[in-house]
């Protein structure tokens, strides 16, 4: 009984709202209190048996932000998480400046994003990246 009141409730907070265009409402990404992002699925890729997922990251930090990327199905996101791998490096202006790029994940109905190496201001290979602020 505790299994399936635990699951319902899991079920209830993982629940994704789009609206009418397809985009899913604003997220905060996991780690980064300023950095926001919201998914449309678009088309199936036969080719590569897997769903487009095109991804917009918003910038609510002042400052330019710069970042690392990459999407997968929700139940790779801890193995996603350990091993920090991602595909894209984007840049968004600060007060609101957006950014987005798509990736092809073998998941019909919702992914995950994983964000990492964020700079904050110039991105510059010297100095470390920020840490996590939430």
């Amino acid at each position: 009984m505790k299994t399936i009141i635990i699951s319902i409730i899991f079920s209830l907070f993982s629940i994704t709202v789009y609206s009418q265009d397809g985009w899913s409402s604003w997220t905060q990404t996991d780690c980064y209190k300023g950095l926001d992002f919201r998914v449309k699925k678009t088309e199936y890729n036969e080719h590569a048996k897997k769903y487009r997922w095109s991804v917009q990251f918003r910038n609510r930090y002042q400052e330019n932000i710069h970042f690392s990327c990459t999407a997968v199905k929700p139940s790779e996101r801890s193995k996603i998480r350990s091993s920090n791998k991602t595909t894209d490096r984007m840049h968004a202006k600060g007060n609101g400046g957006t950014t987005g790029t798509y990736f092809l994940v073998d998941a019909p109905s919702d992914i995950y994003v994983h964000v990492n190496k964020v700079k904050i201001g110039k991105d510059t290979w010297e100095g470390g990246y920020y840490d996590c602020d939430i």
